[in-house]
């Protein structure tokens, strides 16, 4: 569910996870610790971080939960700096170094997913951390909130974000470590009287998607099947 475009990340650990269900995990990532760190700040702030993220691994019953909302790229970003082109190494950076087990984004084109997942992470650390792509790490399940597609369609009108003749629409997608967990199930539905319809919300312009994937640990992890939305 997309939370108001401010391009801001939340940051949850948690132990011994029960099977939590739906929207519960949405409450738990805004109601516990919770970190807000603009994205021009992220290569001075996530350094002192790094240690701790990849140590919070060697638990067996330990998960990482991040949550992104990426904003979706307006024009007026690039006045003020802020374009995706001019985000994305950072969040690329930020994403390598915290190594989240699960990572919940918000208002993500699919344009937006395959830089992140297919493009080198910069700098040093991707050497130290053995991943020169984060598709190297993780897998990703999202559908479209204004059709339930899950890759751009020739017919979709221009996405009125970019003006560039683009036709993309925003995913709401959840990443897994896929060395840690496994899918064992994916749903979408629609924050609307018709949950089922494609598309369609409370009377918004734009649909609402709410994409859920059901996670399991692989043997080294001892974690009950949860389902996990954003």
């Amino acid at each position: 569910m997309s939370a108001g475009g401010s391009g801001r990340m939340s940051i949850l650990r948690m132990r011994k996870l029960p099977s939590l269900i739906g929207a519960a995990m949405i409450l738990l990532l805004t109601t516990f610790r919770k970190a807000s760190i603009p994205p021009t700040d992220i290569r001075t702030k996530i350094t002192a971080n790094s240690t701790s993220a990849t140590s919070a691994h060697s638990s067996a019953s330990s998960l990482r939960v991040m949550s992104w909302n990426l904003r979706v790229p307006f024009p007026i970003d690039a006045a003020v700096n802020r374009s995706w082109a001019e985000r994305r190494d950072s969040i690329s950076l930020a994403i390598a170094t915290l190594l989240p087990d699960v990572l919940l984004l918000q208002e993500d084109c699919y344009f937006m997913n395959n830089d992140l997942l297919h493009a080198p992470v910069p700098g040093p650390l991707s050497d130290t951390l053995r991943i020169p792509y984060l598709s190297e790490h993780y897998k990703r399940y999202g559908r479209y909130n204004r059709n339930g597609e899950s890759k751009p369609s020739p017919t979709w009108p221009e996405n009125p974000f970019t003006r560039d003749g683009m036709r993309d629409g925003e995913h709401n997608s959840i990443w897994w470590n896929a060395h840690r967990l496994v899918s064992v199930g994916t749903s979408s539905f629609w924050l609307s009287d018709t949950p089922d319809v494609a598309g369609t919300s409370f009377d918004e312009v734009t649909g609402r998607i709410v994409n859920c994937v059901t996670l399991r640990g692989k043997e080294q992890v001892s974690m009950s099947p949860i389902r996990i939305c954003s």
